[in-house]
């Protein structure tokens, strides 16, 4: 509120009743920043009153004061968008969309003109009371109308309104006439713009454009082109649509893959699947259906190619699931979802199911950079080997290959020359020409390539270091060693 005199307080007040501002908004404008108070139209006038006697007060006309016509200031929106009929529309278009959640932040999007407007009468009103409006900013339009409809929401649902909340419910408002309107006061003040004349008439003006035209026009050009009182709008905003957006949900686990005719995520050529199914989706369909979201997006801690089993504990893996309506699962809950996935294939398995947030899911991110993994790969070799020659292997620790891209991948990789390591490698003989290795590596090293060479593309190779001609038969992985997410005890739940 304005320390100055009641007197000075009471000539603002007279000033914009007369000019066709609405309650709210008179008291927006006297800087008057008690929530309370907006809530209830009857507080609203008896603060009012308090600046104004009852002969004054009497003295105002009704049609001016309490007139259907839409405010000046706020295009209706603290008239009848404030009423509690209008919230009520609000609350049940919430409720229609079915979502959970733990409190929620109102977003709203007002006419152009109404944003225009105000800074216009704001520079008006600082010539005008000069002393009053030197060191105060009234609460916007957008501020005042959530006190108002937040409260009602907020004790509809039970739950917190926030500035800040995982849960947005974004209303958009209308104005009939709101571009004709906004260019015609852009005109009148001369501001021109440089946006290409034919994006103006596609799309008129834009929100940017007002925001632009805000802070390039000159004060005393708004005054020496502006009409007082402004014109009364010829219709008042209404809700053109209610929305509701809640912010991701993240679940991690682990998976192993025991098919080695399987790929980690939808395999499309040409848009066409060349494989009937998925690890991303044996997972995800399953837990589509509970947690009901836009979309899911799976990552993994690296990827095994489609004839590589993952075994062990398996690989990390984390969902987001885009604007879930369902959030709120027990631990007991996650590993029913995650007994359904597993009885759904033999050709994978699911543990650890579990909520993470989004910072756990950065480590997850960080925590792929230093990983090891370890491998097992039964061999074959075109010479014959005696368990002498394999028992070299195991006097090289922390190998440093050299690999350029395998021409496997070179169609959707770059050609680059990578140095990868090898901390530890075991072998046993099978037969004659077949061994059994087992190493352990840097994350992203080509162990396949390790063991055939790939043509001399990866330095040294098992071929180099035994003097002979090898390849690859099996790959499984043994175990990502990266602990995420943490393990569950399925039992206590």
């Amino acid at each position: 509120m304005f320390s100055d005199a009641k007197e000075d307080v009471s000539s603002i007040i007279k000033e914009l009743q007369y000019a066709g501002f609405c309650p709210r908004c008179i008291l927006r404008y006297i800087n008057v920043k008690e929530i309370e108070i907006f809530r209830s139209f009857d507080s609203v006038k008896e603060e009012i009153a308090k600046y104004l006697d009852e002969k004054i007060e009497n003295e105002v006309p009704k049609a001016k004061k309490e007139r259907l016509n839409p405010c000046v200031a706020c295009y209706g929106i603290l008239q009848e968008l404030c009423d509690i009929s209008k919230t009520l529309q609000i609350i049940a278009n919430v409720k229609k969309s079915d979502y959970q959640f733990e409190d929620f932040v109102l977003a709203l999007t007002i006419p152009l003109c109404c944003i225009l407007q105000d800074h216009i009468i704001l520079v008006i009103l600082k010539k005008k009371f000069p002393n009053m409006y030197e060191h105060q900013q009234p609460s916007s339009v957008k501020e005042v109308w959530k006190w108002i409809v937040g409260a009602v929401v907020e004790n509809e649902f039970h739950v917190s309104f926030n500035v800040v909340s995982k849960f947005d419910i974004i209303i958009t408002t209308n104005y009939e006439n709101d571009s004709k309107e906004c260019e015609e006061i852009l005109n009148k003040l001369d501001w021109i713009d440089n946006t290409p004349k034919k994006n103006l008439k596609k799309f008129g003006p834009s929100r940017a454009k007002v925001e632009k035209a805000i802070t390039e026009l000159r004060d005393e050009k708004i005054i020496s082109c502006t009409q007082w009182p402004p014109t009364i709008p010829n219709s008042v905003s209404f809700y053109k649509e209610v929305k509701c957006f809640h912010k991701s949900l993240y679940l991690g686990g682990r998976y192993n893959k025991f098919s080695r005719k399987l790929s980690q995520t939808p395999w499309l050529v040409d848009g066409e699947k060349l494989m009937e199914t998925s690890i991303q989706e044996l997972i995800c369909e399953k837990l589509e259906t509970h947690i009901k979201a836009d979309d899911v997006k799976f990552s993994a801690s690296g990827r095994e190619d489609v004839d590589v089993r993952t075994l062990g504990r398996g690989r990390p893996f984390v969902l987001e699931f885009v604007n879930p309506r369902r959030i709120w699962f027990t631990q007991r809950e996650m590993l029913a979802f995650q007994k359904e996935i597993n009885q759904s294939t033999n050709d994978i398995a699911v543990r650890d199911l579990q909520i993470v947030s989004r910072d756990e899911v950065s480590e997850l991110r960080v925590g792929e950079e230093y990983k090891t993994k370890t491998y097992s790969a039964r061999c074959f070799s075109r010479q014959p080997l005696t368990t002498e020659r394999l028992n070299l292997l195991q006097n090289f620790q922390n190998l440093t290959l050299r690999q350029k891209t395998p021409i496997r991948v070179l169609h959707r990789r770059p050609l680059a020359v990578r140095q990868r390591v090898v901390h530890e490698i075991k072998a046993s003989l099978i037969d004659t020409y077949h061994f059994k290795i087992t190493l352990t590596t840097q994350a992203g090293t080509y162990v396949k390539e390790f063991v055939h060479g790939d043509f001399g593309r990866t330095e040294p190779s098992l071929g180099t270091i035994l003097n002979v001609e090898t390849d690859i038969l099996e790959l499984d992985v043994e175990s990502v060693q990266l602990d995420w997410p943490p393990t569950i005890d399925e039992e206590s739940n």
